[in-house]
């Protein structure tokens, strides 16, 4: 569901002088309020100004200004007084300020010709905006009154267009807090429009009191009433804080006085329009330890005010109990080689890991004959008892079979070169005839004659025994 209100007030006089105010209240709780002044009538210069509206929207901590220019052009200044707090001065007859020509235009005094405005009663001027497109101006300020003296701590306002002065609108926009608006209640403004190089004043303006039958010129003016521009506390987010001063009001978590962190950097949290600070206190800052030896692990006993970022040298994981070896650290590896230095920080300086990369393989010696099976073997950093280096023997069950040992004809592997009685057999001859001597044609190897073979080949006719 959507309300709408429309509240509207108007002067009476000569000229009509009305202001609107409109504001619609969506069910999200989003709020816009847009306050319309129309100008008073006057047609002095022409009526660009008289024949104006001006209307001010709230938009966050900013009013959005838009001038909805009369007939004829916007050639001199308008200058547009509020009164925001207590005090404030009641006519501008002490202001001497003539730095440039909006300067004049505020002061009403070119150096010699002076053309005093006297505010309502009870109007207490504190501030000016003065602006205009035309040549020898084409920007806009905002100022803090000061009598007899420069007008203080000048804020620029940007008019859109600046160089035009026959647009149809134009637009600016100033911070709330810039004018020292309250929150909720009312603002007083009157508006006056006057040629700045020598002090002129045209009849046109907003707030009643100017004459309507001819323009002010360089003589005083007094307005009989100003026009009051409403203000109200918006809180779409429910955070608490009004809209004019919540530079988010959408997002709860940011508000005037929320904590800016390290997780929001680039997020202004708490609207003082600085986007990249950090609380001293944040809650998500941490504390980083020096690491002096880079290896990612810092020293426990070394550790950094707490910080979004690292400090140079310095890491987030502590726990390094040697910062100035970068081999040890939290879940280095514990090898046979440095048994007696706890390299992985965890009070254990005998410890070697079971994969440690420097470990030895072992074989079983069962027969202790100094070789090993390789069929039984382990991962050590030194050879266990039973266990040796070497996995070179072809029989771990017999001490007298391992490389090396002598080959013997027994139809045995006796040296564990891969062959069996490599070297060590003899040549018997076939003796078909049985007479004790051998054919040297048929012969064979072995480590005794076989049945029907002898020793010698010296038989010329192995058929024949005689």
């Amino acid at each position: 569901m959507i309300v709408k209100t429309r509240i509207t007030c108007a002067f009476r006089g000569s000229f009509a002088l009305g202001c609107a105010l409109a504001a619609t209240l969506a069910a999200t709780g989003m709020a816009s309020a847009q306050t319309v002044i129309a100008g008073n009538g006057g047609g002095g210069f022409g009526g660009p100004i008289g024949g104006s509206s001006l209307s001010v929207a709230q938009d966050g901590g900013d009013w959005v200004f838009t001038l909805t220019k009369g007939a004829g052009d916007f050639n001199d200044a308008l200058v547009l007084y509020f009164d925001t707090t207590e005090g404030g001065f009641g006519s501008t007859e002490g202001f001497t300020d003539t730095g440039d020509l909006l300067r004049k235009a505020i002061s009403g005094f070119d150096g010699g010709n002076r053309s005093t405005v006297n505010f309502p009663a009870g109007f207490g001027a504190d501030f000016a905006i003065a602006l205009s497109p035309a040549a020898g101006m084409q920007y806009g300020g905002l100022w803090t009154l000061v009598n007899g003296g420069a007008h203080a701590s000048p804020l620029t306002v940007t008019l859109t267009p600046n160089t035009n002065v026959a647009s149809a609108t134009y637009s600016f926009r100033v911070a709330r807090s810039a004018l020292s608006a309250p929150l909720s209640g009312t603002v007083k403004v009157v508006g006056t429009y006057l040629n700045a190089s020598n002090a002129f004043r045209s009849n046109e303006g907003y707030g009643a009191g100017l004459p309507s039958n001819n323009n002010v010129g360089q003589a005083a003016c007094t307005f009989t009433s100003a026009v009051s521009i409403p203000v109200t506390c918006t809180d779409a987010d429910n955070d608490g804080a009004c809209a004019q001063i919540d530079c988010d009001d959408t997002n709860p978590a940011i508000k005037p006085g929320s904590p800016e962190l390290c997780a929001t950097v680039g997020v202004d949290n708490d609207c003082d329009n600085n986007a990249s600070e950090v609380d001293a206190n944040a809650s998500d800052k941490q504390v980083f330890y020096a690491d002096t030896d880079g290896d990612g692990y810092g020293d426990a006993t070394a550790p950094s005010a707490p910080a979004c970022t690292a400090p140079a040298n310095h890491v987030a994981l502590s726990g390094d109990c040697n910062d100035n070896n970068s081999a040890i650290k939290p879940g280095a590896a514990e090898l046979c080689a440095t048994v007696g230095t706890d390299n992985d920080c965890d009070n254990n300086a005998s410890e070697v890991d079971a994969n440690a990369s420097d470990k030895q393989v072992f074989y079983a010696d069962t027969d202790g004959d100094g070789y090993g099976d390789a069929a039984i073997s382990t991962q050590a950093c030194s050879a266990p008892e039973g266990y040796v280096s070497n996995n070179t023997d072809c029989n771990d069950g017999n001490a007298a079979i391992k490389p090396g040992a002598t080959e013997v004809c027994d139809g045995v592997d006796n040296n564990c070169a891969g062959g069996i009685d490599e070297g060590v057999k003899s040549t018997f001859y076939a003796d078909v005839d049985g007479d004790g001597y051998g054919d040297a044609a048929i012969s064979t190897q072995a480590c005794s004659a076989p049945e029907g073979y002898v020793s010698n080949n010296t038989d010329c006719n192995d058929g024949n025994a005689a």
